[in-house]
């Protein structure tokens, strides 16, 4: 049986034996080639989760009538019409919201265990396995950030439209207040 050690050093070196399991070994360069290949599908689907994770929290945190598919919002309704409207069923709403937080429980330990074989796989101090891990990351995050910045402003505008919907509300408010107080010092009723 050969002696298990590690290397304290990177070493560009094609040979890697039992490589994240038990008999998954490289001794060309072919083989380190797959590994890195499966090191940077590993990153993909690293960042691939964390993009996820992101959307479902924007989408549980999003306005249910934005999400709501059984009653249509018609536009010709007046922004002051739209932000009374009550959602069909508070329950639905409820439902909803449970189901986006199980699926986001479930996605912690798949990128838990996605990071943690990331570890794994620096620690066996291959320098070939190390830059791709490196530079895959990089440019997933390139890539995946873009989604998430475009993610973040499709609900930006959607919480940009209620804040305004909400200032129309106020101001309707308030000027029907001001009309009242009007009145009132007049001493006229509408």
């Amino acid at each position: 049986m050969m002696p298990a050690y590690m290397f304290s050093y990177f070493e560009f070196n094609p040979i890697v034996n039992n490589f994240l399991f038990l008999n998954w070994n490289s001794t060309n360069g072919s083989g380190i080639t797959g590994i890195c290949v499966a090191v940077l599908a590993l990153i993909l689907i690293l960042e691939l989760i964390r993009t996820l994770t992101e959307y479902l929290t924007h989408l549980s945190r999003a306005d249910p009538l934005s999400l709501s598919t059984s009653v249509p919002i018609s536009s010709d309704r007046s922004p002051l019409l739209r932000a009374l409207m009550i959602p069909p069923s508070v329950e639905n709403v409820k439902k909803y919201r449970i189901k986006l937080h199980l699926i986001k429980s479930l996605l912690v330990p798949l990128q838990m265990f996605a990071g943690f074989l990331l570890m794994l796989a620096v620690m066996t101090y291959n320098a070939f396995v190390f830059l791709t891990l490196v530079i895959g990351g990089g440019v997933a995050y390139f890539f995946f950030s873009y989604i998430r910045d475009r993610i973040k402003c499709k609900f930006a505008q959607q919480t940009k439209s209620y804040s305004e919907e909400s200032e129309l509300i106020r101001q309707a408010m308030t000027s029907s207040s001001r009309i009242q107080q009007y009145n009132t010092i007049e001493g006229t009723t509408p």
